[in-house]
């Protein structure tokens, strides 16, 4: 299991970027990615989804919450986890964003999210973001590259080109999002392991095609 430094350094919350290797806790809530920017909302409260097959899952790419009785979780095998947590108000997120949750900026429509549903001010606001296929590893064509050229212009830290094609770097994207959305650069910390290159650690679609398996990230407070 993968531990974000800044997430454990602060009390009140149990995180984990799974690997290969790892499962993830009992009961953790997972979703049916559909690479989108849709964010389901449990308040302490309310009911949670009924889980008793994958078909039940809600369609979304995002947690958000404030109950301590839930694990949220999200899937990933290239595309970024991201984990959040807001130590004043103590709501939690998990979020799965790929190139086109990423474009579409789920990142920023969490912390929205987590502003409307619990008060949460984004400079309170912590985020690591976990593994993913790397910058130099994650090849793109032209046409995804044009729009986060016209998203994100000439910005070298997102988009570089290398020969006929483009290297994205989805990590940076988000970074940049929740850096836009109000976080504070010292409270956003990328996990810099690439799913391709280290096949000895993590699942990689790119590396090991569509029978790859999936890593599971997951948060819950602590109540």
């Amino acid at each position: 299991m993968i531990h974000s430094k800044i997430l454990n350094n602060i009390p009140g919350i149990q995180h984990g970027f799974g690997t290969r290797f790892d499962a993830a806790p009992p009961n953790t809530h997972l979703l049916q990615q559909v690479h989108g920017k849709k964010v389901v909302v449990i308040r302490r409260g309310d009911e949670a989804p009924v889980i008793e097959s994958k078909g039940d899952s809600p369609k979304a790419d995002a947690w958000v919450t404030n109950d301590p009785s839930l694990i949220i979780g999200i899937k990933t095998a290239d595309c970024v986890p991201i984990l959040l947590y807001d130590p004043v108000q103590k709501g939690v997120a998990a979020v799965h964003a790929g190139w086109k949750g990423s474009l579409a900026n789920i990142s920023g429509e969490v912390v929205k999210i987590m502003q409307e549903e619990f008060y949460s001010k984004p400079s309170d606001l912590v985020a690591a973001i976990g593994p993913a296929v790397g910058f130099h590893c994650y090849e793109v064509g032209s046409d995804v590259a044009d729009h986060f050229k016209k998203e994100f212009g000439e910005d070298r830290q997102v988009l570089q080109k290398f020969g006929r094609k483009f290297l994205l770097d989805t990590q940076a994207v988000n970074r940049r999002q929740l850096h836009e959305a109000g976080l504070l650069p010292e409270k956003i910390e990328i996990l810099s392991y690439c799913t391709h290159c280290r096949s000895d650690l993590l699942h990689s679609v790119r590396r090991d095609g569509d029978e790859a398996g999936r890593q599971v990230s997951w948060v819950e407070l602590l109540g």
